[in-house]
C-alpha cells in the first residue's frame, strides 16, 4: 500500500483567536483528550516507517502546545516537517 506524501496533523484545537470561519472550529483552551508527547512520537514514528514524505502540524495554533518544539525537532529528524500557527504566539525567540 502506498503511504500519503503529506500528513497534516490537528496538534491541538486551542487557539487564542477561536474564529468563527476557523476550518479547524478552534477553541480557546486544549483539550484533556489530546495525544500525548509520547502518543504523537510514535505516530511520527509509524508515518516515517511508512513513508510519508511532509508531517505537517497544524492546529488550532500548534504553539498552544507546551511540547511543540521537542515535537518538531523529534519529527524533523525523520520526516521534513512544517508547522501552521495561527501567529498570535510568534515572538522573536520562536522565529529563530
Amino acid at each position: 500500500m502506498l503511504a500519503p506524501y503529506v500528513v497534516v496533523w490537528e496538534s491541538t484545537k486551542a487557539c487564542d483567536f477561536a474564529c468563527k470561519h476557523c476550518r479547524a472550529k478552534a477553541i480557546p483552551n486544549r483539550l484533556p483528550e489530546e495525544l500525548t508527547k509520547e502518543e504523537v512520537f510514535s505516530l511520527i514514528d509509524d508515518l516515517s516507517s511508512s513513508g510519508v514524505k511532509l508531517f505537517v502540524i497544524s492546529g488550532g495554533d500548534a504553539l498552544k502546545r507546551d511540547d511543540i518544539f521537542e515535537i518538531a525537532e523529534y519529527a524533523s529528524k525523520r520526516i521534513t516537517t512544517a508547522i501552521s500557527p495561527s501567529g498570535s504566539r510568534i515572538e522573536l525567540h520562536v522565529a529563530k
